[in-house]
This record gives C-alpha cells, structure tokens and sequence, in this order.
C-alpha cells in the first residue's frame, strides 16, 4: 500500500506517550495521535473520551491502532467502532493482571470484565509473546506476537567516568514487581568496586541514600539523554521483574547497545532473551551470584549479545511483515473482517 496514502488512512491513538508506540506508529506508517493531560483528575477519563471522540470526528480514519494500556482508551475505541466505521487494532502490553486473577475485589472483577470486552471486540490484538497470544485466543480474541523493535539507539560519543571495576547499571521504577530491596541487600555483599547504578525515582519507596551501600549510586529520575550515556557507560544492565509473561523494555535497550544483561530467572524472559544474560531469582545470593558469573566471563556474555540482536532483529521483522499485511488488509475496500 502506498503510504501516502497510508498515513491518511491509518492511526494510533494513545493516551500515554510511550517509545513502544512511536516506534510501532512509525513502523506502520501510522499517524501518531497522543491525547492526554495529566493535569486531569477527577475528569480525566470523561476529558479523554471526548477528545478522542472529537479527533475520530475530524479524522475519520480506517484503521486505529490504540496503546492499552490504557484499558478504558481500548474500551472507548470498542465503544466506537461500529459508528466511525473503523478498524480496531490494539497494542496490548502486559497488563492483563494475572496475579490478581483470582481475585473478589470488585476492582479486579470490574478490571477483568473490561478486558474481556477489549480482547473480543479488537479486530486485533498485538501482545509481546506467545503464551499472551494464546491466551488472547481463549478469551475470543484474535492475538498476534510483536515483541519491542530493538531500539536504534545513537550512541554517546564520550563515555561517563564510572567508579567501579565492574559497573552494572539497574534500571528501576520502583515498582512492587522490582526485587530492589534484594538488589541493596547483594550490593552489601559483593565487592566494594561492583558498583550498581540505579536509575528510577527512589523516593517513592521511602528509600533513603545516605542508607544505602557504598557502592550502589542513585541516580532518581534520569533524563533521556543522561539515561543513554549511562547505558553506553556500564558493563553490563539489571532488569528484574517477580512476574510472569512479560519482557522487560530495559532489556531491549541493553540488547541494542550490546550490553549483557542480568534476567530474571522466568521462562517468558529465558525463551526471548536466550543468550548474552544471566538468569537470577529475586533474592540477594542469586543476584550476587549472577553479576559475579557475568563478571567472570565477560566477553563471552558481549558476544552473546551481539548475536542475540542480531538474530532478534531479524525475527522482529518477520513478524512485524506479517502483522502489517493484516492492517493493510482493512483498508483494502474488497476485504472483510479479518478471521
């Protein structure tokens, strides 16, 4: 398809601006759309909505990819389709709250219930890996696997003066599903000159920095450009998460700067990112000792990665070819729904 004529047709809407969806937006020759206030409160939502309504209003598009989350943007887009005539594509992450699946609170009751809806009524369902897929499938969706494009990272001409022997940048937000207290804890324990750089607003779970370990440097919120020249600056990069089938984005960042990695030890996270890491349990001694076997054999590790991205990108494309005959597809006139 012509992507003049393309970009007319086809666009992605997101509440939230995210380096996902303008990569996938790009990919796709899509108009990127973001739509969002974070002044908004106690409206937000109904602000939202009719933003988006009045932009479908004017745009009239074929095809619209959303980002989910959010989950009410996707439900709102459900809502819509009928009337505007479109396609719904929707870029659904890893927020599908299987922890919670179990649960009795009417929020989590409420939450599945409006997946539920947003997986059956999607002409199509974009997750980052199989078992999301298949599970999508069950559900009365029709899924398709995009893991995150390895990013095209420019790197910085000059390095950061880091401290360490060894240095491992831990990309952190502090989240409840982020063994960071364990991470402290193994930095007591290893080598004064391993020295762990965290990136991610610490203050949010109370931690204090004159209390942490000596060799572990705080680095709070970093901007984007600072948080490329630490990447480019370390050793080696930590992502760890405590969840199941989901991929870490810090992953993909390391994979694109030929970084090795330290994974958590889950099969989702195993399987994608098959070489170039360490695979640790979100306890100290795990860690400790995942750091040190990288440490110990270190260009091994680097030259794992570098085959890794190598054959990531390579997959990706396959799959992103695929996915994208299936969004044109709509706005060809003569076809139909996509089964």
């Amino acid at each position: 398809m012509n992507d003049a004529k393309k970009n007319t047709e086809t666009v992605w809407i997101t509440w939230e601006d995210h380096r996902r969806s303008r990569v996938l937006a790009k990919s796709f020759s899509a108009r990127y759309k973001v739509i969002g206030d974070k002044k908004l409160k106690k409206i937000r939502y109904f602000v939202l909505c009719l933003e988006t309504l009045k932009y479908l209003i004017s745009i009239r598009p074929k095809v619209v990819v959303c980002q989910n989350p959010s989950i009410i943007l996707n439900l709102f887009l459900c809502m819509m389709k009928n009337t505007f005539s479109f396609y719904l594509v929707a870029d659904r992450h890893t927020n599908f709250a299987f922890r919670y699946s179990k649960s009795y609170k009417f929020k989590w009751i409420l939450y599945r219930m409006l997946s539920n809806i947003t997986i059956r009524h999607s002409d199509l369902m974009i997750v980052t890996n199989p078992f999301l897929k298949e599970f999508v499938d069950c559900m009365g969706g029709n899924g398709v696997v995009l893991p995150d494009k390895i990013p095209a990272f420019q790197a910085p001409l000059k390095k950061e003066k880091l401290q360490g022997e060894f240095n491992v940048f831990f990309i952190c937000t502090f989240s409840d599903d982020e063994p960071f207290q364990e991470v402290l804890e193994a930095a007591k324990l290893m080598p004064s000159d391993w020295v762990i750089y965290v990136s991610g607003n610490y203050k949010k779970a109370n931690i204090q920095p004159d209390r942490v370990p000596q060799n572990v440097v705080l680095l709070g919120f970093v901007e984007e450009d600072d948080y490329l020249l630490y990447l480019s600056s370390v050793d080696a990069v930590m992502v760890l998460t405590t969840l199941d089938y989901t991929l870490n984005c810090g992953a993909y960042e390391a994979v694109a700067l030929n970084k090795p990695m330290v994974l958590s030890y889950k099969k989702t996270i195993i399987n994608y990112f098959n070489k170039g890491a360490v695979y640790v349990e979100p306890v100290a001694q795990s860690i400790i000792e995942g750091i040190g076997s990288l440490f110990e054999n270190f260009e091994t590790f680097e030259n794992e990665v570098k085959e890794l991205k190598c054959e990531l990108e390579l997959s990706w494309n396959k799959q992103f070819s695929n996915i994208d005959s299936k969004i044109s597809s709509f706005t060809d006139d003569s076809a139909g729904q996509l089964k």
